[in-house]
């Protein structure tokens, strides 16, 4: 698929994509250390900079978007001292806009307690089927990272909301035997290298995804097109 990226940060979730065999053609994103090591890791991608911003006559096209939009007014970590804005209304317009063919959220646990209701409503509203599912980065041997949230979305009008369960879920308990080690990943997603100055690194990094999760989400979804 041609996948458009939001709130992109240093593109974990479009590497797991790209190396489940998509193509990520587009991403937004205004940190300017995380657009550097985006550019890096994707060189020559549109980006289309700030998602509140954005106009939707201006996206190009993708068969599906990813957003692993900011979690702060979510995070366990921040224990409600973060009262940042909730920036999934300002993707939703752009969802309800444009309604590209598929979704693919990404977004930390406290979600399920705070907003997890309202976006799978946004998403019958605007006739989406969505599937959930909370992920560890364990299941694929990272050293490091928390649960995450996942919501797959299709544009297919009957406005289903389940959670992933049984056989699909439990899939996840050898998950491990089917992607890359975690010792492949690019050193900049893992490793901290002590230079000083380094809080804009650590910042990005804390914020990126388990990339095995995403590159096995991407599989899956190419082995549901065959």
């Amino acid at each position: 698929m041609r996948v458009g990226s939001l709130f992109s940060g240093i593109g974990g979730i479009d590497l797991g994509l790209e190396r489940a065999g998509h193509d990520v053609v587009w991403f937004a994103e205004t940190d300017p250390y995380a657009v550097a090591v985006y550019r890096k890791q994707f060189p020559g991608r549109l980006n289309l900079g700030d998602v509140t911003k954005l106009r939707a006559e201006l996206i190009p096209p993708a068969d599906m978007w990813c957003a692993g939009f900011p979690c702060p007014a979510f995070s366990s970590a921040a224990r409600g001292r973060n009262n940042a804005e909730n920036l999934w209304h300002p993707l939703f317009h752009l969802v309800r806009r444009i309604r590209p063919a598929r979704l693919l959220l990404e977004n930390v646990p406290g979600i399920r307690r705070e907003a997890l209701q309202g976006i799978l409503c946004d998403l019958a509203a605007c006739r989406y089927d969505a599937t959930w599912e909370t992920i560890s980065p364990r299941s694929f041997g990272s050293p490091a990272g928390g649960d995450r949230i996942w919501i797959f979305a299709e544009a297919n009008g009957n406005c289903e909301s389940k959670r992933t369960v049984n056989a699909e879920a439990h899939e996840l308990r050898d998950v491990s035997t089917n992607v890359r080690p975690w010792p492949d990943q690019p050193s900049n997603l893992r490793v901290d290298d002590g230079i000083p100055d380094r809080l804009h690194r650590l910042r990005c990094v804390g914020n990126s995804v388990c990339v095995p999760a995403a590159e096995w989400i991407g599989n899956r979804l190419s082995e549901g097109d065959q």
